[in-house]
């Protein structure tokens, strides 16, 4: 298992035709092995919403890079540096040809 513990798993939800709600957390949060984080500081959520004429518009929350690393045995490291949560809102255009 620790080849996988930085990896992440997203369970998703279809709220209507055009919008995607997600919900992640990494295999290091989920096996409770990290110590001095609260649930919300390891969640991650993204919302995707599809608009008229090939836009979308993504919005998502991702935790704080000491929280999503974890080391051989699963522990969460504890970073020199800690980036703060990180906060994205994205605007996309798709072209069909």
């Amino acid at each position: 298992m620790s080849q996988l513990a930085n990896s992440r798993v997203t369970l998703g939800k279809q709220i209507n035709e055009r919008t995607f709600i997600g919900l992640d957390a990494g295999l290091c949060a989920l096996g409770n092995k990290t110590s001095g984080y609260s649930a919300f500081d390891q969640l991650g959520l993204a919302i995707n919403h599809r608009l008229a004429h090939g836009f979308s518009v993504s919005a998502g929350y991702e935790p704080s890079a000491s929280v999503k690393a974890c080391d051989a045995t699963g522990i969460a490291q504890q970073l020199s540096s800690q980036p703060p949560h990180q906060f994205g809102l994205d605007l996309t255009r798709s072209w069909t040809f």
